[in-house]
């Protein structure tokens, strides 16, 4: 797939680890090109911003097939447990973390999204969330595993300056 206006390539996403940014509540068109990416792979989604049940309505509305997705969320998904790994609290990092260990040693997943940095960032302070991305970056990196963390407008403007040491790419997705 060549790049959109935005930069993103399938190739871009599906190695290393990526941060997209994107508009409040728009999942377009970034995200619209991410699905067309994993459309067929193995998706390990961490909903800390929405339902999982809207991202599977928005995947199905847009037209999209939808991936094989294993959720990660505190909201009541409405799916399966083998579909949806359900946290006990909204955002407690360490559990996040455990939960991503064992869905990724368990799953194999081809990807890893996180929806998104800007939950985190209301609750921890910039520091604890940067090392929260390294430390996750790290652990899916001794798999292979490539991952996407999802930022949306709102945040600090210095928080992406900041944060691009931490990934391999950054996709404008706001345009």
């Amino acid at each position: 797939m060549p790049a959109d206006a935005t930069g993103f390539t399938c190739e871009s996403v599906l190695r290393g680890c990526t941060l997209l940014t994107s508009v409040a509540e728009d999942y377009r068109p970034s995200f619209l090109a991410l699905a067309s990416c994993v459309s067929g792979k193995k998706v390990l989604f961490i909903s800390l911003a929405r339902s999982p049940k809207s991202v599977v309505e928005w995947l199905a509305h847009s037209g999209v097939p939808s991936p094989s997705i294993v959720f990660i969320s505190s909201f009541d998904s409405g799916l399966s447990r083998d579909a949806c790994m359900p946290l006990e609290e909204q955002c407690n990092l360490t559990e996040i973390s455990l939960m991503i260990t064992k869905a990724v040693g368990t799953r194999q997943p081809d990807l890893v999204v996180l929806d998104s940095l800007n939950v985190m960032l209301s609750i921890y302070d910039e520091t604890t969330v940067l090392r929260f991305v390294q430390f996750t970056r790290n652990k899916l990196a001794l798999t292979e595993t490539p991952s996407l963390f999802v930022v949306r407008e709102g945040v600090d403007p210095a928080f992406i300056p900041n944060a691009r040491p931490f990934f391999d790419s950054v996709i404008d997705g706001r345009r």
